[in-house]
């Protein structure tokens, strides 16, 4: 650390005169003494131990500093001026006490005297004083309650420490952590700046600057008093008492011959504290006359009205200096007087300069400081130092959502300045990094010239353009010389272009000078489908490129200008693929082939015509009954199609099928059952008339009879039991003796029909081919409700439509009971919604693999809407493997669902029943050939039709023996209105079913 670090100058510090010729000796015998001197006086905690430890501190530095010429002469100048400022501060000083003697209107004796005594250097160079002396006419504010303020030790330390290291409150010194700290900052943001100074100081390992120390304890002390909202509201008591305490010290000093204070005095004092924030004028006048009366000094109060004129005075924000209250700016720097706070909208300050609602109005110059400082450093391109003032003053002037004022927009507005002049900068210097890149020296140059001095690597970046531009002018010099060749000049021009690409005179130069053309230039159809391979002998000119062109017709090109919009190619080898020359087939194709450099074309290299002699398109077959169908899709340009049928094993010849209609030939000298290959090739006419004919394209066919139709398809449905679909469907066929099976599904009823023929893709044209083999997978991703299923047999391509599946995706039949009566079994249900009909396929040997698909299914039909169905089928086996379905009818035809499978087992035990009904109730009788034990009975009756369920109708109850035998007798309670019923008997659970028969009267619907 230096004596700049400290703020020591070795002249003033050692009492050296600078004025006087520098002197080594005198010098090194003032540095020992003075270290002698202040090393005695550095033992100990006082404040004068504490100057000395500084003073040591200092001169470490002193001895090598000053016998550096040039250092020294800095200290002796900052000493010359240090001098003439403590003159200075002299003249203020006598300034202030004069103001303070003469308000009361004359001066005493001994206040003269004093003012020539210790003032005489400054009244000998101060005409101005010395002439008030001359013309003038010779002849305690109460500190608040203790309560209200920081415990008078604390007060003190604080007082002391806070002098010692220059600052005017705890929130001054935490500014060193966190410089926007302001007197409204919250508690939180002040306690870390106070534990983030105590570290700071901590951190430093050399403890020699004395004010280390002293801000460790002022951080200890802040952590104290900002720790509760009650402390630092004495905090804030104690240092507007402080002000208050220095102002009087100084008047007291002022008055110290006089003994009395006189009312103009007081006026004076007031004022003086207006101007130095304190607003309580009554806690300053009590102040100032409790303190002197202590003394016992004499205090003349000023009228009322006086005071009352000082209290209205304004205090302007930014100079400090008071104003009327009638002005609206400040008479001393001309800014707004009444600042209303942006956040809350009133004009009321409280200590430190703040709004009472916390907002930092005080910081307003600050803040403005901040903008001025961050465009000043935009404007010189220093985003970095812009960015620092910018986000400083947006975090001091920070206001609510929703609030705005002038000041925030202009932090906005810089901000936005910031941005679009760090978008401009980026945006420059990436066009001159792709000008750079891309050799364009002379726009760089151009761009360079006319950026800011603050765009990185500007200089550097000129100087290269600058070298590129002169290299490139020199080679188009040295190129038009005469007496060069036409290929030395080319070499020049193209060199400076490599070094400058976009300089304009060697673009001139080279665009004159032709490049040597390829040659040997030729086309070859080697696969119509694949286009016209092309290939050619190089240019012997380095550094071209080849440009293709193509035209078509009888003449060929003669040039670039003769084939606009015709280029299909720019490579730097000597060959191409045309693969667009399939879509000219049965065209002469002239292709120029031309060596290109930077623009310049050379003469065209030419090929002979070329002809695509593409084949016939989505060739089909369809085989009948002793017949073949071809169809096809012939280019436009043909001229003739030539169709021929081989035998596959057979020793015959090709023969030639002739073409009776455009597209379509229909061959019926065919067997069926023998195997035929088709080739059709297609012929066009060449530039001489001649017919070039195609490779050929072949099919296979093979007629026969129709085929069996393919299925029945049956189907099984099921959920979704992850979400992943909404329904799915399994569907199984037949294998067939030949071909394969595709389903097709349709919407509805669908436009398809047994017997159609036609190809897969036209016959799924209006709907889906399912995917997979067998058996086929559907997966169901939306809503649909009825669907057609056809299986279609391929046969040779051509397909063969079988009988329809019709599905309907809705609830299966509930609540279901199946039981044996007798030589029937008696079947019930509950209707599920949208349904018709149930479908009910039933076969003793195993379960029908779908209700449609079984031997002899039973369609039973809904009336109205009623809940329950039921159907009796009349079976002789004693066990039957039942399928139920849903119907759903749309436009007259019947949608089946995959169905619900069930198995029934007659019973071996047989309970025989019938219901006697009275006036006075009735009786269940029932009969059973042998003793059974009894299952839990539920006798069901309904008004108007046999109970086809358990739940069609009212519950009974029974009082039934636990055991069954001969014939039984039970009672039945009267039915309500005595009403005449329809009974059936039902066993409670559905499994007990297969435990006993119950056979009772027929059932009537």
């Amino acid at each position: 650390m230096t004596a700049a670090d400290n703020g020591a100058n070795y002249f003033v510090l050692l009492e050296l005169d600078p004025q006087q010729p520098w002197d080594q000796a005198l010098f090194i015998r003032t540095v020992e003494a003075a270290r002698q001197r202040w090393t005695k006086a550095s033992t100990g905690l006082s404040t004068r131990a504490s100057e000395a430890k500084t003073n040591l501190h200092a001169i470490r530095n002193a001895e090598r500093d000053m016998s550096n010429p040039e250092q020294r002469e800095q200290q002796r100048a900052a000493a010359l001026r240090l001098r003439e400022a403590a003159v200075l501060a002299e003249r203020r000083e006598l300034t202030e006490l004069l103001d303070v003697w003469l308000a009361r209107g004359f001066l005493l004796e001994a206040e003269r005297q004093r003012a020539e005594a210790e003032y005489g250097d400054v009244l000998a160079g101060s005409p101005k004083l010395a002439k008030r002396i001359r013309r003038a006419k010779v002849r305690s504010l109460q500190p608040p309650a203790a309560s209200s303020r920081l415990d008078t030790e604390v007060e003190d330390q604080l007082r002391t420490l806070l002098a010692e290291v220059r600052a005017r409150s705890l929130y001054d010194v935490l500014k060193e952590c966190d410089p926007d700290l302001t007197s409204s900052s919250p508690r939180e943001r002040l306690m870390d700046a106070a534990e983030a100074l105590e570290r700071k100081m901590r951190r430093f390992k050399d403890k020699s600057d004395p004010n280390i120390g002293r801000k460790q304890k002022l951080g200890s002390h802040a952590r104290r008093v900002f720790a509760t909202e009650d402390l630092r509201r004495r905090h804030d008591e104690s240092m507007r008492v402080e002000r208050l305490r220095d102002l009087v010290v100084r008047f007291e000093w002022a008055l110290s011959l006089a003994n009395e204070v006189r009312a103009a005095q007081v006026e004076l004092f007031l004022l003086r504290a207006r101007a130095e924030g304190v607003d309580d004028l009554e806690q300053a006048t009590t102040y100032l006359v409790e303190h002197f009366r202590a003394r016992g000094w004499p205090v003349q109060l000023p009228a009322e009205q006086a005071q009352r004129q000082i209290a209205k005075l304004l205090r302007c924000l930014y100079c400090q200096d008071l104003n009327q209250p009638t002005d609206g700016r400040c008479q001393t720097c001309g800014e707004d007087l009444e600042v209303r706070c942006p956040s809350c909208d009133r004009t009321e300050r409280r200590y430190g300069g703040d709004c009472r609602c916390g907002f930092p109005i005080g910081q307003r110059r600050l803040v403005e400081s901040l903008v001025l400082l961050g465009r000043t450093a935009i404007e010189r391109l220093d985003f970095t130092e812009a960015q620092l003032h910018l986000d400083r003053a947006a975090r001091i002037w920070q206001l609510p959502p929703g609030r705005a004022d002038q000041l925030a927009e202009q932090i906005t507005g810089q901000r936005l300045s910031l941005e679009q002049a760090q978008q401009a900068i980026a945006e420059a210097t990436a066009t001159v990094q792709l000008m750079i890149t891309a050799r364009r020296f002379v726009a760089a140059e151009r761009q360079l010239r006319a950026a800011p001095a603050g765009l990185l690597h500007r200089d550097e970046l000129l100087r290269q353009a600058e070298r590129a531009v002169r290299a490139a002018q020199a080679l188009c010099q040295r190129a038009g010389r005469p007496g060069l060749l036409s290929a030395s000049r080319a070499e020049l021009y193209a060199e400076a272009l490599a070094v400058c690409d976009d300089y304009e005179p060697a673009h001139i130069g080279l665009r004159q000078i032709l490049p040597e053309p390829p040659t040997r230039a030729r086309g070859l159809v080697a696969d119509p489908a694949v286009g016209v391979s092309l290939n050619w002998e190089p240019s012997p000119e380095p550094g071209v490129s080849y440009v293709v062109f193509r035209t078509t017709g009888p003449n060929p090109p003669t040039s670039v200008e003769a084939m606009p919009g015709q280029q299909i190619a720019e490579t730097g080898t000597t060959s191409w693929l045309d693969r667009g020359a399939t879509r000219l087939a049965g065209q002469p194709i002239w292709y120029a082939v031309f060596a290109k450099r930077r623009g310049t074309y050379s003469i065209a290299a030419l090929t002979e015509p070329v002809l695509v002699a593409a084949d016939v398109v989505d060739l089909r077959s369809q085989v009948q009954d002793g017949r073949v169908i071809l169809t096809w899709a012939l280019p436009e340009h043909a001229a003739q199609v030539e169709v021929r049928r081989t035998d596959f094993g057979s020793a015959a010849d090709t023969r030639l099928v002739a073409c009776v209609e455009p597209g379509r030939v229909d061959d019926q000298l065919v067997h069926n059952g023998v195997r035929y290959r088709y080739t059709i090739r297609v012929g066009y006419r060449d530039l001489a008339g001649r017919i070039c004919w195609s490779p050929g394209v072949s099919c296979t066919a093979t007629p026969m009879g129709r085929p069996a139709p393919p299925g029945p398809l049956t189907i099984t449905g099921e959920a979704s039991t992850t979400g992943m679909f909404n329904h799915r469907t399994l569907l199984r066929w037949p294998t067939p003796e030949m071909g394969t099976v595709k389903v097709v599904r349709q919407l509805g009823v669908g436009s398809l029909r047994e017997g159609d023929q036609g190809t897969i893709q036209a016959l799924g044209r209006d709907g889906v081919v399912l995917e997979d083999d067998y058996p086929a997978s559907d997966i169901w991703l939306s809503d649909l409700v009825v669907c057609s299923y056809f299986p279609v047999l391929v046969v040779d391509g051509s397909g063969h439509v079988g009988q329809a599946r019709r599905y309907a995706k809705v609830d299966e039949p509930t609540q279901l009971r199946v039981e044996f009566a007798g030589a029937e079994v008696r079947i019930g249900w509950a209707w599920p919604q949208q349904v018709s009909a149930v479908l009910i396929g039933h076969d003793p040997a195993g379960a029908p693999v779908d209700p449609t698909a079984a031997a002899d299914p039973s369609t039973v039909n809904r009336v109205d809407v009623e809940p329950f169905g039921s159907a009796e089928l009349p079976v002789s086996a004693d066990d039957i493997h039942l399928v139920i379905a849903s119907v759903v009818r749309r436009d007259g035809v019947d949608f089946v669902t995959s169905g619900v499978r069930l198995r029934a087992h007659r019973p071996t035990s047989r309970v025989y029943y019938e219901v006697r009904q009275g006036r006075r109730g009735g009786n269940l009788l029932l009969h059973t050939d042998g003793r059974l034990t009894a299952p839990e009975l539920v006798l069901v009756g309904n008004p108007d039709r046999t109970p086809k369920v358990p739940a069609d109708g009212e519950r009974i109850a029974l009082s039934t023996p636990p055991t069954l035998g001969g014939q039984q007798d039970i009672r039945l309670p009267r039915s309500p209105g005595n009403r005449a019923l329809h009974y059936r008997l039902f066993t409670a659970a559905s499994a007990e079913t297969a435990a006993v028969e119950l056979v009772g009267p027929p059932l009537r619907s």
